[in-house]
């Protein structure tokens, strides 16, 4: 955006939101330097050092060596869902950060392979600083206890209680035991359960808040819709819990379009309403013609390429000949400059949302056949085939419903300096599209700035990146 004002006066609230303030405080982002397990499944150590500057690791090995147990580990820590933790045997857990700090997680109990019924494995947990040392504190698992919890719950879910450890899942149309109802719904247990469920010190919490998680698992082509009102408003009519997760995205493009738009009509009033003010208080560093004219054709290519991505809406334009500007006096410069520099401050709310759906539609038009995915304000995507006819989303191949469900996950989802867990991104997906996928992969996090880790057995994935290759070795310790 052109940067032309310098204020006489005390600058309005409108103006002071055009350059951000920086960021107050020590910098808190965290980033995972080493991940190193011992004993997994009572066989198997493991170190994965993960690839800082590419910020992408690839983990292969063979089947059986614990790929995507150590993706779901590192989930159940960051997401604060310990009780996943003591599914899977193994002795110590270690989490090297890049400040030096170390997570050490340690089973109390690793003869079990499974929780059973009268099983109370548990974790020690603790950290390491370079400067201090917290309490470690201790998570068990107790079913009797979480049963009673979901319970106190059970006025929020949709389940009812059958046996000590059965529950009928109203959604569903199933009984489901004790865990897999905090598989399903453990994120709709109300705040004060959570805590109740999995006590943890501060230190903790904070340690998760530092690092957001993204686990992307094997099954993404459905969505499991957890209560009531979200399966209205993803238009689900039948007794299934579950919707196609291609719905699902394009009804969230197509919120995030109408608050993007939302904010750029409200910055715009503001703008207008500001304006006259401004102009008879503000001194300004009036733009000589020369910029003005490139500065107006700026703008005009700006809207036409947000027009015709479909984030911006056809407004009605006036269009100024070039070639007026040649006539025009100081004060009419002033009065242009101005215009100039508020028109870009409006389309700015519009800029990110335009990169990612522009990233996300070359990645998955250069790889569809005969269809074009298409933004819609209305509909979020919309897909056409090569005569123009408007197709399903669902009716999508499950290739096609990965590709553009993984890409905009990863676009629209993450979080910066996040990290995010990939399993098995090959699945359903030609090899061309494989080989082509860790390149948009590369591409994506330039872009967006977090660290992936990701499991696959495909050799077309790795191409010639084998650089950022971590192997598991199949080998008994």
């Amino acid at each position: 955006m052109p940067r032309g004002h310098t204020s006489t006066t005390q600058a309005s609230a409108v103006t002071k939101k055009r350059v951000p303030a920086p960021s107050a405080g020590k910098d808190t982002t965290l980033r995972l330097k080493t991940l190193s397990v011992v004993q997994l499944f009572h066989l198997y150590d493991h170190t994965i050092d993960l690839h800082l500057d590419e910020r992408i690791t690839i983990i292969h090995g063979p089947n059986g060596v614990g790929k995507t147990v150590l993706l779901t580990m590192l989930a159940a820590i960051f997401q604060g869902k310990y009780y996943e933790l003591v599914r899977y045997p193994f002795l110590t857990l270690d989490l090297t950060f890049v400040d030096g700090s170390v997570l050490n997680i340690e089973t109390l109990e690793t003869t079990k392979d499974q929780i059973a019924p009268d099983a109370t494995p548990g974790l020690r947990i603790s950290l390491k600083t370079p400067t201090e040392m917290p309490q470690p504190f201790v998570y068990e698992w107790n079913r009797a206890a979480f049963s009673s919890v979901i319970a106190q719950a059970e006025p929020f879910l949709p389940i009812h209680r059958q046996t000590a450890d059965l529950w009928y899942d109203q959604l569903a149309n199933e009984t489901v035991s004790t865990v897999e109802v905090f598989e399903r719904y453990y994120d709709s247990f109300p705040d004060a359960l959570r805590q109740q469920l999995t006590p943890e010190p501060e230190w903790m919490a904070s340690l998760r808040e530092r690092l957001p998680v993204y686990f992307i698992e094997t099954q993404r082509l459905l969505d499991f819709v957890r209560n009531r009102a979200a399966r209205t408003r993803a238009g689900i009519q039948d007794r299934t819990p579950f919707t196609y997760a291609v719905r699902s995205i394009a009804a969230d493009l197509a919120q995030r379009i109408s608050q993007t738009t939302q904010l750029y009509a409200m910055r715009s009033q503001a703008l207008d309403q500001s304006f006259p003010r401004r102009l008879l208080t503000e001194s300004v560093n009036t733009y000589s013609v020369d910029d003005l004219r490139n500065w107006m054709s700026k703008l005009d290519d700006t809207r036409t390429k947000f027009r015709r991505l479909g984030i911006l809406g056809e407004e009605t334009d006036y269009p100024l000949e070039k070639e007026t500007l040649e006539k025009v006096g100081d004060q009419e410069r002033k009065v242009m400059t101005f215009y100039v520099e508020d028109s870009m401050a409006k389309l700015e709310p519009l800029q990110d949302l335009f990169n990612r759906t522009s990233l996300l539609l070359n990645i998955v038009n250069a790889k569809f056949n005969h269809k074009t995915v298409e933004v819609s304000r209305q509909h979020g995507f919309v897909v056409t085939d090569d005569k123009g006819r408007s197709l399903a989303l669902n009716n999508l191949s499950s290739g096609e419903q990965h590709e553009l469900v993984l890409a905009y996950s990863l676009l629209f989802k993450v979080r910066a300096n996040s990290l995010v867990l990939i399993d098995e991104p090959e699945l359903s997906l030609h090899i061309e599209w494989q080989t082509a996928f860790l390149n948009d992969l590369l591409e994506i996090v330039k872009n967006s700035h977090f660290d992936v880790i990701l499991a696959t057995h495909s050799p077309n994935i790795v191409g010639t990146h084998d650089d950022l290759m971590v192997t598991l070795s199949g080998t008994v310790s």
